[in-house]
C-alpha cells in the first residue's frame, strides 16, 4: 500500500507518521504507534480493553510464521471490512486503537525482586 493510501485512510480522524518496517510500514500518531500496514492491509492496535470490540466486528489479528515454524499472534487486528464504508465505525476503530496505543506506552508496574534463598539462609 502507498504511503499516500495509508494517510488518506487516517486523514479525516488522525495525523499520522509513517516509518518503513518488515516490509511494511508503522503507523504513528501522537508518538506512539497504533497501527502497522503491512502486505496492503491495515491492523490497528488492540489489547485487553479493545479485543472484544475488534473481534465483534469481524477483526482478525495480525499473525506471521516465525523461523521455527510457530505462528506468532501480535496485539494489532484487521480493520474491520466495514470500517472502510462506515466512518463512525471507522472513528470508533481508530480511536480504541489510539487509547490502545496509550495504555501500552504507560509505565508498567515493577515486579517484586525475587529474595536470593541462599543469602535468606545465611540470616
Amino acid at each position: 500500500m502507498a504511503p499516500k493510501d495509508i494517510e488518506d485512510f487516517f486523514a479525516p480522524f488522525l495525523r499520522i507518521s509513517l516509518r518503513r518496517m518488515f516490509g511494511g510500514h508503522g503507523i504513528y500518531a501522537e508518538g506512539r504507534m497504533l497501527a502497522l500496514e503491512f502486505d496492503s492491509e491495515i491492523f490497528l492496535k488492540v489489547d485487553g480493553e479493545t479485543r472484544g470490540f475488534f473481534e465483534s466486528h469481524g477483526a482478525t489479528p495480525f499473525t506471521y510464521e516465525k523461523k521455527c515454524g510457530q505462528q506468532a499472534v501480535m496485539s494489532y487486528y484487521r480493520v474491520p471490512a466495514e470500517a472502510y464504508d462506515d466512518d463512525r465505525l471507522k472513528r470508533a476503530c481508530l480511536e480504541a486503537a489510539l487509547q490502545a496505543a496509550q495504555r501500552a506506552a504507560l509505565p508498567k508496574a515493577k515486579k517484586p525482586r525475587a529474595v536470593n534463598s541462599k543469602l535468606e539462609q545465611k540470616r
